[in-house]
């Protein structure tokens, strides 16, 4: 085969044309085509890195708010079980003042109970002694007895203070100088006189005694002046045992026994 330089020099340039439209028309449009899927690979890492960024970020706000809304609930719980310690504490308090009100109402009531079962008790005493006394006085009563108590009301009036005998004094003035004068038994006028003459030691005048008799006093006397009455017999002593049994009072402004 024989070399053609012509040819060769052909070749070169169909080679070289070649080579001018593969860049022209392919490897232009190809590098230009690779370039942009860099460019678009480079913008898709981006895009994912700030994805990647801004779900980091979002983790960290939720992972925060989960932790602060765990701290709220531990918050909320504790502040619960200290309203509860309280509110039970509370309870608890007013639960051991009711209790010891009820205690002390029920002392109380008991302490009543006992106090008035007491007072029954010795109330049923006194007047079982009372209605003891009564017959055996009665059984006792007598002239010899009211003479004796007489003599003991007559020098319980001599042994009166000053204060008490003005008193009497101005009940008499008061009324006249009148007495009333009320015996179990009849008055002999020794006695009589014995009762006027202390009478008129104690009021500072004589006085005119209105004599009376009365079965029921069993035995002593009662003299009544103005509102004075003066007694030692065993009807009024007796009857003033058995309303003391029931608690009834008695003033000694207007009343004196012997």
């Amino acid at each position: 085969m024989q070399f053609s330089g012509t040819t060769f020099l052909l070749e070169i340039v169909n080679f070289l044309v070649l080579l001018w439209i593969l860049k022209r028309f392919l490897y232009g449009p190809v590098l230009a085509v690779v370039a942009r899927r860099r460019e678009e690979i480079a913008q898709s890492l981006a895009t994912a890195e700030r994805t990647l960024q801004e779900a980091a970020v979002m983790r960290e706000q939720v992972e925060r708010r989960l932790a602060d809304g765990q701290r709220e609930r531990e918050r909320a719980h504790a502040a619960l079980e200290e309203e509860l310690r309280v509110e039970r504490a509370r309870e608890l308090a007013e639960l051991r003042k009711l209790l010891e009100q009820e205690r002390e109402k029920s002392q109380v009531l008991e302490a009543r109970r006992l106090r008035e079962l007491s007072r029954q008790t010795e109330t049923a005493a006194i007047l079982q002694g009372g209605q003891f006394a009564g017959r055996l006085l009665a059984r006792l009563a007598g002239p010899d007895l009211e003479t004796r108590l007489m003599d003991l009301l007559l020098a319980d009036l001599l042994a009166f203070p000053a204060e008490r005998r003005g008193a009497i004094a101005d009940a008499c003035t008061r009324t006249g100088g009148r007495a009333q004068v009320t015996s179990a038994f009849p008055l002999s006028d020794t006695r009589r006189a014995t009762v006027a003459n202390a009478l008129q030691v104690v009021v500072g005048r004589l006085p005119t005694c209105e004599w009376h008799v009365d079965p029921q006093l069993l035995s002593g006397l009662r003299i009544a002046i103005g509102p004075w009455v003066l007694h030692a017999n065993l009807q009024d002593e007796l009857r003033f045992f058995a309303e003391a049994a029931n608690g009834v009072e008695h003033s000694d402004e207007h009343a004196d026994h012997a």
